[in-house]
Protein backbone atom coordinates (compact mmCIF):
# COMPACT_ATOMS: atom_id res chain seq x y z
CA UNK A 1 0.00 0.00 0.00
CA UNK A 2 1.26 3.42 -0.99
CA UNK A 3 -0.05 6.75 0.28
CA UNK A 4 1.08 10.16 -0.63
CA UNK A 5 0.89 13.85 1.11
CA UNK A 6 0.03 16.79 -1.01
CA UNK A 7 3.02 18.67 -1.37
CA UNK A 8 3.00 21.47 1.25
CA UNK A 9 5.26 24.41 0.03
CA UNK A 10 7.14 25.87 3.29
CA UNK A 11 8.64 29.25 3.54
CA UNK A 12 12.06 28.25 4.33
CA UNK A 13 15.15 27.24 2.97
CA UNK A 14 15.28 23.57 2.05
CA UNK A 15 18.48 23.10 4.02
CA UNK A 16 16.65 24.59 7.05
CA UNK A 17 13.84 21.88 6.54
CA UNK A 18 16.01 18.95 5.87
CA UNK A 19 18.30 19.74 9.16
CA UNK A 20 14.76 19.42 10.91
CA UNK A 21 13.80 16.76 9.49
CA UNK A 22 16.68 14.44 9.89
CA UNK A 23 16.63 14.98 13.67
CA UNK A 24 14.00 12.16 15.10
CA UNK A 25 13.93 14.09 18.48
CA UNK A 26 12.12 17.40 16.15
CA UNK A 27 9.25 14.83 15.16
CA UNK A 28 7.38 15.24 18.46
CA UNK A 29 6.19 18.49 17.73
CA UNK A 30 4.48 17.13 14.37
CA UNK A 31 2.77 14.13 15.61
CA UNK A 32 -0.87 13.42 16.36
CA UNK A 33 -2.63 12.98 19.22
CA UNK A 34 -3.23 9.67 18.74
CA UNK A 35 0.80 9.12 19.09
CA UNK A 36 2.19 8.53 22.93
CA UNK A 37 5.17 7.62 24.91
CA UNK A 38 7.73 8.82 22.33
CA UNK A 39 11.05 8.94 22.57
CA UNK A 40 13.88 9.48 20.05
CA UNK A 41 17.50 10.48 19.41
CA UNK A 42 18.55 11.85 16.23
CA UNK A 43 18.25 8.79 13.99
CA UNK A 44 16.09 6.48 15.92
CA UNK A 45 12.59 6.89 17.69
CA UNK A 46 10.08 4.48 19.08
CA UNK A 47 6.12 5.28 20.12
CA UNK A 48 2.80 4.26 21.01
CA UNK A 49 -0.60 4.53 19.16
CA UNK A 50 -3.44 4.69 20.67
CA UNK A 51 -1.63 3.06 23.36
CA UNK A 52 -2.19 -0.30 21.81
CA UNK A 53 0.89 -0.80 19.21
CA UNK A 54 4.74 0.48 19.96
CA UNK A 55 6.21 1.43 16.55
CA UNK A 56 10.21 1.96 16.38
CA UNK A 57 11.59 3.49 13.24
CA UNK A 58 15.39 4.61 12.48
CA UNK A 59 16.41 6.79 9.55
CA UNK A 60 17.88 4.14 6.53
CA UNK A 61 18.64 6.93 3.54
CA UNK A 62 19.43 10.31 3.26
CA UNK A 63 20.01 12.71 0.26
CA UNK A 64 21.11 16.21 1.19
CA UNK A 65 18.62 18.67 1.12
CA UNK A 66 15.97 16.28 -1.03
CA UNK A 67 15.22 13.20 0.82
CA UNK A 68 14.95 11.29 4.21
CA UNK A 69 13.83 7.92 4.33
CA UNK A 70 12.49 6.39 7.62
CA UNK A 71 11.75 2.33 8.20
CA UNK A 72 10.21 0.61 11.12
CA UNK A 73 12.58 -1.79 12.92
CA UNK A 74 12.09 -4.25 15.71
CA UNK A 75 8.39 -5.01 16.85
CA UNK A 76 6.29 -3.28 14.30
CA UNK A 77 2.86 -4.53 13.93
CA UNK A 78 3.95 -4.09 9.96
CA UNK A 79 6.98 -3.14 8.19
CA UNK A 80 6.51 0.21 6.45
CA UNK A 81 8.34 3.28 4.99
CA UNK A 82 8.22 6.78 5.54
CA UNK A 83 10.03 8.99 2.86
CA UNK A 84 10.17 12.17 2.81
CA UNK A 85 10.78 14.40 -0.28
CA UNK A 86 11.55 18.12 -0.27
CA UNK A 87 12.07 20.51 -3.64
CA UNK A 88 13.65 23.31 -3.34
CA UNK A 89 11.53 26.59 -4.93
CA UNK A 90 13.68 29.12 -4.25
CA UNK A 91 16.44 30.16 -1.65
CA UNK A 92 13.81 30.93 0.64
CA UNK A 93 10.82 28.31 0.20
CA UNK A 94 10.66 24.87 -0.32
CA UNK A 95 7.82 22.03 -1.43
CA UNK A 96 7.40 18.96 0.94
CA UNK A 97 5.73 15.62 0.58
CA UNK A 98 5.26 12.31 2.98
CA UNK A 99 4.61 8.89 1.50
CA UNK A 100 4.35 6.34 3.23
CA UNK A 101 5.07 2.61 1.69
CA UNK A 102 3.13 -0.23 3.85
CA UNK A 103 3.35 -4.19 3.75
CA UNK A 104 -0.10 -4.92 5.14
CA UNK A 105 -2.30 -8.19 5.19
CA UNK A 106 -5.71 -7.56 3.42
CA UNK A 107 -7.30 -8.12 6.50
CA UNK A 108 -5.21 -4.62 8.56
CA UNK A 109 -5.84 -2.74 5.38
CA UNK A 110 -9.03 -1.54 5.97
CA UNK A 111 -8.25 -0.96 9.49
CA UNK A 112 -5.19 1.17 9.11
CA UNK A 113 -5.42 2.80 5.52
CA UNK A 114 -7.19 6.17 6.89
CA UNK A 115 -5.58 6.55 10.11
CA UNK A 116 -1.73 6.41 8.34
CA UNK A 117 -3.00 9.04 5.63
CA UNK A 118 -4.17 10.95 8.28
CA UNK A 119 -0.50 10.93 9.51
CA UNK A 120 0.84 11.66 6.21
CA UNK A 121 -1.58 14.33 5.81
CA UNK A 122 -0.81 15.49 9.47
CA UNK A 123 3.16 15.59 9.44
CA UNK A 124 3.08 18.20 6.67
CA UNK A 125 0.53 21.05 7.95
CA UNK A 126 1.94 20.55 11.45
CA UNK A 127 5.56 21.27 9.55
CA UNK A 128 4.38 23.94 7.91
CA UNK A 129 2.81 25.64 10.66
CA UNK A 130 6.02 24.94 13.50
CA UNK A 131 8.57 26.05 10.93
CA UNK A 132 7.00 29.35 9.55
CA UNK A 133 6.10 30.06 13.79
CA UNK A 134 9.82 30.40 14.30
Amino acid sequence: MKLESNSTEILRPAEEIFAFLSDFQNFEKLMPEQISNWSASPTHCSFEVNNMATIEMEIDQMTPCSYIQMNTVGKSPFPFALKTNIEKTDALTASVSFTLEAKLSPLMLPMVKKPLQQLVDVLGQKLKSYLESR
